[in-house]
Parts: structure tokens; C-alpha cells; sequence
């Protein structure tokens, strides 16, 4: 189908479809790479933003516990629990405790009880001679603070019976050996835990929603709706993952539809240890959106891409092809006979392009059948004018036959006259001979032509596929440098390693700075300028802790770049691969070509090269006539005694004459017609 087809159209065609082609397989694969690392990405930065939440609740707990157990370690908590009644020591043990927990943040109470529960010091001194549990509360209250000796009992997450607020109640048991002499108890609130989980956000998915979860009661301990706070978890999503954490699961994500119709992304993990869980989630088309976003500019690339570079070849091939267009015009006039001058391909001839060789070889076949016409034309002038001297003489010559009787004297005349006749006719063949000689010389010099012509197209051909070769090699050779140079980038991922190192001694920091305000602010006075101290290694830790969450964000974003550019890479070598050299094997094709159509013009002047020789047969032919009258019109000069017979013999003569005379005729209207042909 494409054999009647423009080779411009075609090869614009063909780079058009390869594009085509091309584009898509880059969009799919790189559509494909980037959306399945993008969403391992936001599915990444979700684990890290639950991650992050889990590893704040337990050191939110775990400081608090810490701060509490400090606190049970004042030696005078052990000796007014051993003598209750001692009111000097419980005054200053009094003063301590207010002292304490007036340098603590975001605790609602902290007090010493006996084993009776019965209160002997109090943050707020009006809760001092309370008795908290009483019957099988106190009973359970005892194991528990006896099963967590040398410990610390934490009942969770519960509604203060005094503020009403959300607190974390904790309790430490003091013994004497094994003898058990009180506790030590406190309640967090947990509105500065909150505040912390709702300050930590991540690049990306900063609209996400969480709930921590009380996975044995199945209550709410955390939410975005406070109306849910403590009350039964009624959301299936929440239930099946607490069916999850209950089946051995510690972690894990599911998507689900929420009652408002909408999909949601969702993290778990399950505080174990705690009896809790901590589930964030997201709406999946926002979470996504990078996404989604990322697949569309990747398409709009793509079809810019094909546009441009379709467009781009059409004017290159559009360019490259005009001065060939010329030339195959140039061929169709010759085609069709034409050979009238005109600058068409004038600019081209001497060039060492394949155009300029091909212009050369056609202006030059050109000339050389213009030249071969006007020989022609000149043969065939001379030959009418023989032809009419032949005819006039032969007419003569009967006339002199009839006349022989009369006079011998006018026979002589003819025969003399006759003899000059043919003496011209003969120059004149000689002349055609020569002729026709010096046409076959003009086709054998085509032909050779042609055969140089063949050879610059097989150069043409070997040179592109010697080029393509060299490409393919240097192709790999990149491709090489490449793969090195993205080993050498994948080093970065050591410095995430080492923030999150700098992150757990920032964290070990801020413990130790909260301690040593503790201890500060017990000293009294004395440690006022340690307390300064201790609160300017806590806001260093602060700053480092957030330096280092910025820093692995650039690692991320690093990562993400580097993965980028490999992909960028791996489509350009695809591209040099697949494009560039499949436009050298068509270059190699073009040259495959050239050939075909320098052996069509090598064809034709073969043709020409048949009838000269066919022409050069005929003109052999007349002299060989011509040479048979000459040697009749010798026998006549020297048998004039022989009159009749000799008129007999010039009479067949003169016929014989008549005839060459009308093939000489038929063959000038030969060359007329085949000069006729041409312009």
C-alpha cells in the first residue's frame, strides 16, 4: 500500500508512528513506576506520621510515669508512711509535694496515699485525709499496685470524677522489703498529649484523621470528634481493625468507604502493651492527589512530545527532501522526453551530496541526449537530401537508357554523373556511420555512469549502518556511566540513618533536661541557674529533634528525585535506542533506494543503446548498396562496347537505386519519429 505513497509522506508517516508508539510505552511504563512509587510513598508517609503519633504517646506516657516515679523516690514518702502520725514530717513531705507539682506542666493532681488509701499529702491540700477506695475497689486497687511493685500501675485513660476532663490516672507502690506501706499516685490530662499528636504532621497528608482507641473496652480514648471521646466504638472500619489487632495483627492498613460515601485510606497500630490502638486516616482521592496530578502532566508531556517531534520531523524531512524533488522532476521530464533547458537542478550539480551526484549524473545524461538528438537531426537532413539525389539521378539514368540509342556520348555523361552520386551518398553513410559510432560511445558512457552512481549508493548504505553501529556502541557505554553514577547517589540513604539516630538522642536529651528541672526545682533557690540550664537543653532538643525530622524529609524528597532521575535516564537510552537508530537503518533504506532508481535510468539507456545499434545495421546496410552501384557504374565506364548489355544492367541498376532510395526514406521517417519524441 505504501509503494504508491510519497517517500516523504511515508517516512513522516513512519517516524509519526514510532513516536506514537514510543510516547505511549514511555507513558505507560513511567505512569506505571511513578504512580506505584508515589503511592508506596504516601502509603510510606502515613506509616511514618503513625509511627511518629505511636512513639509520641508512649513517650508522653513514659515521661510522665518517669516524672511520677521521681517523685516516689523522696526519702521522706517512706518514712511518713512508716509513721503516719509523724505531723512535722508530714507538713515538710506536704511542702514537697506542692513544691513539685507546682513545677510540672499538664498534671491535674499528684498525692502520696497509705495502704488504706487514705491521703496523706495532696497537690490540692483539701483533698488531704480523703479516703479514694474502699471494699472491693481498694481489694483490686491492692493487686494491681502489688503485681506492679518496683513498678509503675497505670489504669489508663479515664474521665476525672473532680474536672471532668479526660486524664491518665497512675499509681507507684512503695513497700519496706515485702511489706507494703502505700503508693504514690497522679493524674495526667491529656490535652497536651493531644495537642502534641495534632502538631505532628506529614509532607503530603496533613489532613489526616485519628482515633487511639481502647482495644479491650472498645471505647474512643482519642478522636476528631469530641463528642466520641470515651464513648462505644460504633464505626465498623475501627471494629475490624480491632478484630485485626486482636488476630495477632501489631500493624497493619485497609481501605474502606465511610458512611459518608467516601474512601478512606486508613494505618493502624496497636500499642500492646498499653491495651491501645492508634488508627489515622485519610481521604483516599486527597491522598492521592500527587498522584493523580503527576499522571496527567505526564500525559500532557507526552503529547507534547509526540506533537513536536512529528512536527519537527515533517519539516526536516519536508527540508531534506525538496532538492530530490527537483531531481526526480527533473527525471519525469526526461521520462516523458523532455529534454528543454532549465536552472531546476542547476544550484545542485557538483555537489558531493547523494542529491548533488544524482543531479550531476541526470544534467549530464541530459546533455548528452541533446547532443545525440541534433546529430540525429543532422543525419537525417543529409539523408533526405541524398535520398532526393539519389531519386533525381536514377530518373535521369532511365531517361538515359532510352535515350542510349541516340548518343553513347550522354551514356558516358550518366554514367559519370551517377558515378558522382554515389561518390556523395557513400560520404554521406560514411557520415551516419560515424554517427551512430559516437551515439553507442555517449549510451556506453551513461551506462558507466549509472554503475558509479549504483557504487555511491552501496558507500551510502554501508556508511549508515557503520554509523548505526558506532551509535549502538555508544549507547551502552552511557547507559553504563549511568548505572555508576546511581550507585553513588543511593549513598544518601546514610543520612537518613544517622538523623534518626541524632532523633533518639535528642529525645534521650529533652528526658534528661525534664529531669533536671525536677531536680531543680527541688533545690529550691539553689538550683534556680540549673533550672535555666536544664530548659535551654530542652529547647536545644526541641530545635535538633525538628532539624532532624526536616532533614529526612530532604532525604525523602532526595530519594524520590534520584528514583526520578533514573527513570528520566532509562527512557532517554530507550529513546536513542528505539529512535535514533531506527532512523539510521531508514537513512541505509533511502540509499537501498537511490539504487533502485539509478538502474531504471541505466535500463533506459540500454534502449537507446539497442536501436543505435539497430540504426548502425541499416547504415551498414545502404553502403554495402551503395559499394554494389559503384562497382555497376565501373563495369559500365569499362564496357561502353557493350552497350545493350550494359543498358539492361544499368536499368536493374537504376531500380536497385529506387529502392535503397525509398529505405533511405523510411528510414529518415524512423529518425524523425524518434526525434519527434523529444523536446
Amino acid at each position: 500500500m505504501l509503494k504508491n505513497w510519497k517517500m516523504g509522506f511515508v517516512i513522516a508517516s513512519i517516524v509519526a508512528v514510532i513516536t506514537a508508539v514510543s510516547m505511549g510505552a514511555v507513558f505507560y511504563i513511567s505512569n506505571r513506576n511513578i504512580t506505584s512509587m508515589l503511592i508506596s510513598d504516601v502509603e510510606n508517609n502515613m506509616q511514618t506520621s503513625l509511627d511518629a503519633k505511636t512513639k509520641l504517646i508512649d513517650e508522653y506516657i513514659l515521661n510522665a510515669e518517669n516524672q511520677l516515679v521521681s517523685f516516689s523516690k523522696q526519702q521522706n514518702i517512706k518514712e511518713l508512711l512508716r509513721n503516719k502520725n509523724d505531723m512535722a514530717k508530714r507538713e515538710e513531705l506536704q511542702a514537697y509535694n506542692s513544691e513539685y507539682f507546682a513545677a510540672l506542666k499538664g498534671w491535674e493532681g499528684m498525692y502520696v496515699c497509705d495502704w488504706e488509701t487514705e491521703t496523706l499529702t495532696h497537690s490540692n491540700t483539701s483533698a488531704v485525709g480523703l479516703v479514694l477506695r474502699e471494699g472491693d475497689s481498694l481489694k483490686q486497687l491492692r493487686d494491681n499496685l502489688t503485681a506492679a511493685k518496683g513498678g509503675v500501675f497505670n489504669t489508663g485513660i479515664l474521665k476525672s470524677p473532680a474536672s471532668g476532663q479526660i486524664i491518665i490516672s497512675m499509681y507507684v507502690p512503695i513497700f519496706d522489703g515485702d511489706t507494703p506501706l502505700g503508693f504514690v499516685g497522679g493524674a495526667i490530662q491529656t490535652d497536651g498529649l493531644s495537642q502534641q499528636l495534632d502538631s505532628v504532621s506529614t509532607h503530603g497528608i496533613e489532613n489526616t484523621i485519628y482515633s487511639l482507641v481502647n482495644v479491650k473496652t472498645k471505647q474512643y480514648i482519642f478522636d476528631d470528634n469530641p463528642e466520641l471521646i470515651l464513648t462505644e466504638i460504633q464505626d465498623t472500619a475501627i471494629l475490624d481493625v480491632i478484630s485485626m489487632i486482636d488476630g495477632g495483627n501489631e500493624t497493619g492498613q485497609i481501605t474502606y468507604n465511610g458512611e459518608d460515601g467516601t474512601e478512606y485510606f486508613s494505618v493502624f497500630k496497636s500499642l500492646s502493651d498499653r491495651g491501645w490502638a492508634l488508627v489515622i486516616r485519610n481521604d483516599k482521592d486527597e491522598l492521592y492527589k500527587p498522584v493523580y496530578r503527576s499522571r496527567l502532566i505526564l500525559g500532557i508531556v507526552c503529547g507534547l512530545a509526540f506533537i513536536l517531534i512529528t512536527v519537527m520531523s515533517w519539516a526536516m524531512i519536508t527540508v531534506n527532501l525538496k532538492p530530490l524533488k527537483k531531481v526526480i522532476r527533473k527525471i519525469e521530464k526526461i521520462e516523458t522526453l523532455d529534454l528543454s533547458e532549465d536552472d531546476m537542478i542547476k544550484r545542485y550539480i557538483g555537489y558531493r551530496s547523494e542529491v548533488g551526484k544524482l543531479a550531476t549524473a541526470v544534467n549530464s545524461l541530459t546533455v548528452t541526449f541533446r547532443k545525440m538528438l541534433h546529430t540525429l537531426n543532422d543525419c537525417s537532413e543529409s539523408l533526405v537530401g541524398s535520398s532526393d539525389k539519389m531519386r533525381t539521378v536514377s530518373t535521369d539514368l532511365m531517361g538515359s537508357v532510352e535515350d542510349n540509342s541516340a548518343t553513347t556520348e550522354e551514356l558516358s555523361a550518366s554514367i559519370l554523373n551517377t558515378n558522382a552520386s554515389i561518390e556523395a551518398v557513400t560520404d554521406e553513410v560514411e557520415k551516419i556511420h560515424d554517427i551512430v559510432g559516437d551515439i553507442n560511445d555517449s549510451a556506453r558512457d551513461g551506462s558507466k555512469k549509472s554503475d558509479t552512481l549504483i557504487q555511491t549508493a552501496n558507500t551510502m548504505s554501508r556508511t549508515a549502518s557503520d554509523t548505526l553501529a558506532g551509535n549502538t556502541k555508544k549507547v551502552e557505554e552511557t547507559k553504563k556511566n549511568i548505572e555508576n553514577a546511581m550507585k553513588n547517589l543511593k549513598s544518601l540513604v546514610k543520612i537518613n540513618e544517622m538523623a534518626t539516630q541524632i532523633l533518639d538522642i535528642t529525645s534521650q536529651t529533652n528526658l534528661l533536661s525534664l529531669n533536671a528541672s525536677i531536680e531543680a526545682a527541688r533545690a529550691g533557690d539553689a538550683g534556680r541557674g540549673f533550672a535555666v540550664v536544664a530548659g535551654e537543653i530542652g529547647n536545644l532538643a526541641a530545635n535538633s529533634s525538628e532539624t532532624v525530622n526536616q532533614i529526612q524529609a530532604l532525604c525523602v524528597d532526595a530519594n524520590k528525585s534520584i528514583e526520578s532521575i533514573n527513570e528520566c535516564f532509562g527512557d532517554i537510552i530507550a529513546f536513542m535506542e528505539t529512535d535514533v537508530s531506527g532512523k539510521f537503518q531508514e537513512f541505509a533504506n533511502m540509499a537501498g533506494q537511490y539504487e533502485a532508481i539509478v538502474n531504471d535510468i541505466r535500463e533506459v539507456i540500454h534502449s537507446i543503446h539497442n536501436k543505435t545499434s539497430v540504426f548502425s545495421e541499416s547504415a551498414t546496410n545502404i553502403k554495402e548498396q551503395i559499394n554494389t552501384v559503384r562497382m555497376a557504374s565501373n563495369d559500365n565506364e569499362q564496357g561502353v562496347d557493350d552497350i545493350i548489355v550494359k543498358n539492361d544492367l544499368t536499368t536493374q541498376t537504376a531500380e536497385s537505386i529506387i529502392k535503397i532510395a525509398d529505405v533511405n526514406q523510411s528510414n529518415v521517417e524512423a529518425i524523425k519519429d524518434i526525434l519527434d519524441m523529444f523536446k
